[in-house]
Protein backbone atom coordinates (compact mmCIF):
# COMPACT_ATOMS: atom_id res chain seq x y z
CA UNK A 1 0.00 0.00 0.00
CA UNK A 2 1.22 3.25 -0.80
CA UNK A 3 1.69 5.51 1.70
CA UNK A 4 0.36 9.27 0.39
CA UNK A 5 -2.82 10.29 0.84
CA UNK A 6 -4.92 11.75 -2.39
CA UNK A 7 -4.05 15.00 -3.31
CA UNK A 8 -6.68 17.96 -2.95
CA UNK A 9 -8.20 19.63 -2.73
CA UNK A 10 -10.78 17.37 -1.40
CA UNK A 11 -14.86 17.77 -0.65
CA UNK A 12 -18.16 16.12 -0.38
CA UNK A 13 -20.87 15.35 -2.69
CA UNK A 14 -24.61 14.52 -1.21
CA UNK A 15 -26.69 12.90 -3.75
CA UNK A 16 -30.00 12.86 -2.61
CA UNK A 17 -31.70 11.28 -5.57
CA UNK A 18 -29.11 8.34 -5.09
CA UNK A 19 -29.05 8.55 -1.77
CA UNK A 20 -25.14 8.77 -1.71
CA UNK A 21 -22.46 10.51 -0.49
CA UNK A 22 -19.08 10.24 -1.48
CA UNK A 23 -15.81 12.33 -0.48
CA UNK A 24 -13.94 13.24 -3.39
CA UNK A 25 -10.57 14.64 -4.40
CA UNK A 26 -8.09 14.08 -6.59
CA UNK A 27 -5.83 15.29 -9.93
CA UNK A 28 -7.63 16.49 -12.15
CA UNK A 29 -9.82 18.74 -9.63
CA UNK A 30 -11.97 16.00 -7.44
CA UNK A 31 -11.89 13.58 -9.88
CA UNK A 32 -11.47 10.38 -7.79
CA UNK A 33 -13.68 9.14 -5.27
CA UNK A 34 -12.32 8.34 -2.08
CA UNK A 35 -14.13 7.53 0.54
CA UNK A 36 -17.82 6.46 0.19
CA UNK A 37 -20.34 4.61 2.23
CA UNK A 38 -21.40 0.83 1.10
CA UNK A 39 -24.22 -1.62 3.08
CA UNK A 40 -22.74 -4.31 4.79
CA UNK A 41 -24.94 -6.62 6.44
CA UNK A 42 -28.50 -6.10 6.70
CA UNK A 43 -28.65 -2.81 9.22
CA UNK A 44 -25.07 -1.95 8.96
CA UNK A 45 -22.81 0.49 6.73
CA UNK A 46 -19.37 0.38 6.26
CA UNK A 47 -16.33 2.96 3.97
CA UNK A 48 -15.04 2.26 0.66
CA UNK A 49 -11.65 3.74 0.48
CA UNK A 50 -9.83 4.43 -2.73
CA UNK A 51 -6.47 1.98 -3.27
CA UNK A 52 -3.67 4.36 -2.75
CA UNK A 53 -1.39 2.13 -4.56
CA UNK A 54 -2.84 2.52 -8.01
CA UNK A 55 -2.31 6.08 -8.35
CA UNK A 56 -5.24 8.10 -10.63
CA UNK A 57 -7.22 5.09 -10.85
CA UNK A 58 -10.58 4.65 -9.52
CA UNK A 59 -10.40 1.25 -7.44
CA UNK A 60 -12.55 1.05 -4.00
CA UNK A 61 -12.64 -1.73 -1.03
CA UNK A 62 -14.49 -2.54 1.56
CA UNK A 63 -12.19 -2.22 4.52
CA UNK A 64 -12.80 -5.23 5.90
CA UNK A 65 -11.30 -6.45 2.48
CA UNK A 66 -8.01 -5.06 2.75
CA UNK A 67 -6.59 -6.60 6.14
CA UNK A 68 -3.52 -4.55 4.97
CA UNK A 69 -5.34 -1.33 5.68
CA UNK A 70 -6.14 -2.40 9.30
CA UNK A 71 -4.03 -2.58 12.60
CA UNK A 72 -4.32 -3.52 16.14
CA UNK A 73 -3.58 -0.48 18.62
CA UNK A 74 -0.20 -0.78 19.86
CA UNK A 75 -0.72 -1.89 23.57
CA UNK A 76 -4.29 -3.21 23.23
CA UNK A 77 -3.22 -6.39 20.74
CA UNK A 78 -5.39 -8.35 22.89
CA UNK A 79 -8.48 -6.77 21.53
CA UNK A 80 -7.66 -6.97 18.09
CA UNK A 81 -11.12 -9.28 17.09
CA UNK A 82 -13.66 -6.26 18.17
CA UNK A 83 -10.96 -3.43 18.19
CA UNK A 84 -8.76 -2.47 15.53
CA UNK A 85 -7.14 0.84 13.66
CA UNK A 86 -7.78 2.09 10.30
CA UNK A 87 -4.02 2.88 8.75
CA UNK A 88 -5.20 3.70 5.43
CA UNK A 89 -3.37 7.19 4.44
CA UNK A 90 -6.65 9.32 3.69
CA UNK A 91 -8.22 7.83 7.03
CA UNK A 92 -5.03 9.09 8.69
CA UNK A 93 -5.60 12.18 7.48
CA UNK A 94 -8.91 12.44 8.50
CA UNK A 95 -8.12 11.35 11.79
CA UNK A 96 -5.35 14.25 12.22
CA UNK A 97 -7.68 16.80 11.36
CA UNK A 98 -8.51 18.41 14.27
CA UNK A 99 -5.02 18.07 15.36
CA UNK A 100 -3.52 19.70 12.33
CA UNK A 101 -6.23 22.02 12.70
CA UNK A 102 -5.29 23.02 16.12
CA UNK A 103 -1.58 23.08 15.14
CA UNK A 104 -1.84 25.91 12.69
CA UNK A 105 -4.11 28.05 14.92
CA UNK A 106 -1.31 27.98 17.61
CA UNK A 107 0.92 28.59 15.16
CA UNK A 108 -1.05 31.80 13.94
CA UNK A 109 -1.90 32.85 17.21
CA UNK A 110 2.07 33.65 17.62
CA UNK A 111 2.46 35.24 14.21
CA UNK A 112 -0.60 37.55 14.71
CA UNK A 113 1.23 38.67 17.81
CA UNK A 114 4.15 38.98 16.43
CA UNK A 115 6.00 36.67 19.02
CA UNK A 116 8.22 33.73 18.20
CA UNK A 117 5.76 29.97 18.22
CA UNK A 118 7.33 28.39 21.37
CA UNK A 119 8.92 25.24 21.32
CA UNK A 120 5.79 23.11 22.37
CA UNK A 121 3.26 24.33 19.63
CA UNK A 122 6.20 23.63 17.45
CA UNK A 123 6.28 20.05 18.34
CA UNK A 124 2.72 19.54 18.25
CA UNK A 125 2.83 20.62 14.68
CA UNK A 126 5.27 18.34 14.32
CA UNK A 127 3.93 15.46 15.56
CA UNK A 128 0.12 16.59 14.25
CA UNK A 129 2.03 16.26 10.50
CA UNK A 130 3.70 12.87 11.65
CA UNK A 131 0.40 11.04 12.86
CA UNK A 132 -1.54 12.46 9.34
CA UNK A 133 1.20 10.98 7.30
CA UNK A 134 2.04 7.85 9.19
CA UNK A 135 5.57 9.00 10.58
CA UNK A 136 6.87 7.92 13.84
CA UNK A 137 6.17 10.13 16.92
CA UNK A 138 2.82 11.03 15.57
CA UNK A 139 1.21 10.32 19.35
CA UNK A 140 -0.29 13.65 20.61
Amino acid sequence: MSDKHTPGPWRWEFNAEHRSLHLVGGKPRHDLTIMDFARWGMSGATIRLRDPAHDGMQLLYRVHERPDWIAPEKGREHHKSWHQLLTHPDARLIEAAPDLLEAVNRLLSWEQTGSQARSEDIAFAQRAFAKATGQKGGAL
